[in-house]
């Protein structure tokens, strides 16, 4: 089994300024993080590159609207959504 299995968590859910995500990937990879209205319109889009082991980043909400709204995370290892809520 590899020594890191493939995990993706979101912090400060509800949040005001700066949403927090902890990625876990197995190996070097490219990550791309899309913020996504309900309505599932591409608020923010961001690429990160060359992260292997566990990742904190940082995606900054504090000009969207309160609400709620999906993350999600992509890469060759992870494509998954989660939602979160700006207050």
């Amino acid at each position: 089994m590899n020594q890191y299995a493939t995990q993706f968590s979101v912090y400060q859910n509800p949040v005001l300024n700066t949403l927090q995500l902890v990625v876990q990937l197995p190996t070097k990879q490219k990550l791309t993080l899309q913020v996504r209205d309900m309505n599932g319109r591409v608020i923010i889009q961001q690429e990160q590159t060359g992260y292997t082991g566990r990742a904190s980043l940082s995606v900054p909400v504090e000009r969207l609207n309160k609400g709620t709204y999906l993350i999600q995370v992509k890469s060759e290892s992870i494509n998954t959504t989660k939602t979160f809520i700006k207050q």
